[in-house]
């Protein structure tokens, strides 16, 4: 089997219907921990991107980004990963793992603080991108950056939730406001069209 993929890669179930199962992923190492999964699932290759990764909130023409703790980098050749005892493992299983670390440490991590911030006009650039290639106006996705400086658009969430998101009430109504406005202005619009058109007398006759 050619996977034209490099290992580690990340597997999603293709469900997609909200319920818990539909939110398993895992991380796959090797060949063997392919074997491990339950099928069907979506394979994406894992880029290493500093354990942080950023969630931009699309609302029509606003965006907003914040940033979000993701998976540690891997290290090892794609060769010394398949000589690694785990084939997969579950990203619960990971983030079990980086807090038992953190603890024994003594402290967390500090790397997420210091990544800056993608540059608003990426932000804006490719929420619009995905915007207009979708169709949709209400929406959040997730994007990650690698070592090199490359931005990559890894998850799209069309029904997301916006409670995890700092003052999200005023983002939300401004938009909802916008959409009735439009809406509004659309209707009105309609009806002046419709009046300006010429009738026809025939419309008119008696039967």
């Amino acid at each position: 089997m050619n996977l034209e993929l490099k290992f580690p890669v990340i597997a999603k179930p293709m469900e997609s219907d909200g319920s818990a199962k539909s939110h398993e992923m895992s991380l796959v190492f090797n060949r063997r921990g392919l074997k491990e999964l339950n099928t069907p699932v979506l394979l994406q290759e894992f880029v290493n991107h500093g354990g942080v990764m950023f969630k931009i909130y699309v609302a029509g023409d606003q965006s907003v980004c914040v940033k979000r703790k993701s998976l540690p980098d891997v290290e090892g050749t794609e060769e010394e990963l398949e000589k690694k005892t785990e084939g997969a493992m579950k990203f619960s299983q990971i983030s079990r793992a980086e807090e038992k670390s953190e603890k024994c440490n003594g402290e967390a991590k500090k790397e997420e603080k210091e990544i800056e911030m993608p540059p608003e006009k990426i932000v804006r650039e490719v929420s619009r991108g995905l915007k207009e290639a979708m169709g949709i106006r209400l929406f959040n996705f997730d994007m990650i950056r690698d070592g090199n400086g490359t931005y990559y658009v890894i998850d799209i969430n069309y029904l997301p939730g916006f409670a995890v998101l700092p003052e999200y009430e005023p983002f939300l109504t401004k938009f909802f406001k916008e959409v009735t406005e439009k809406k509004v202005d659309e209707v009105a619009s309609a009806i002046e069209d419709d009046k300006a058109k010429p009738r026809c007398c025939s419309c008119f006759q008696r039967t």
